[in-house]
């Protein structure tokens, strides 16, 4: 379906499992087999997901909305008081379903149509599990286009506004300077296309030591 995204989340040691196909999925496709646990991803306060039997999916009202309000997640004042401000109040079935397995460190691979509010079900995780003033990258994001990562480091940067966190975006087509200089003040949170991570990685601007978390955003 043109209008998929795939969406990957795990550690970065995960990432590594991933590839040895040992991620346990959490599918968001109700094409997908009944023993996988299904999960769809949702950005904001009204998105949708599809139909399913499985326990992460029991408070689904529709695709775009769930029963569960976001003050229902464990998530810390911060975090609750970026999601307010941006008029956040019912999560959506995906959020519902992704976001409590993210926050407790599970591997996730997730597919949603567009439009289902993914970053914010993955993003949430993220903002919340980096720790407040690292100064070192904890988490990274890719995505495929320049577009879709500015999109997403939008999306965290307010999720975000209240923890001491610094969002960079990288991408190419534009100058290395602003993007060195925000690597290096300390991005807590990195957003990129493939292609200029790697040139940074190269640089020795990007440091992935201590990166805690991997988000994949591709188009299905």
């Amino acid at each position: 379906d043109d209008n998929t995204r795939v969406v990957r989340l795990c550690s970065c040691q995960g990432l590594a499992q991933a590839a040895e196909n040992k991620t346990k999925d959490v599918n968001v496709s109700e094409k997908e087999n009944a023993d996988e646990t299904t999960a769809e991803k949702a950005d904001g306060s009204s998105e949708e997901q599809e139909g399913s039997d499985t326990p992460e999916l029991k408070g689904r009202v529709s695709d775009y909305v769930s029963d569960r309000k976001f003050g229902d997640f464990p998530l810390s004042p911060e975090v609750q008081q970026g999601l307010a401000d941006k008029g956040y109040v019912m999560s959506t079935a995906v959020q519902a379903a992704a976001i409590e397995p993210a926050l407790a460190g599970k591997n996730l691979v997730v597919r949603s149509k567009t439009g289902t509010g993914k970053t914010a079900a993955f993003g949430i995780p993220i903002v919340e599990l980096v720790p407040n003033a690292a100064g070192k990258t904890s988490a990274i994001v890719l995505a495929p286009t320049r577009e879709l990562a500015r999109q997403v480091a939008e999306e965290l940067t307010e999720i975000g506004q209240h923890k001491e966190i610094r969002v960079a975006v990288i991408y190419g087509g534009v100058g290395f300077g602003p993007q060195e200089d925000a690597l290096k003040a300390g991005a807590e949170i990195v957003v990129g296309t493939p292609g200029r991570i790697l040139d940074h990685l190269r640089r020795g601007n990007l440091d992935l030591s201590e990166c805690r978390m991997t988000c994949l955003a591709e188009n299905g």
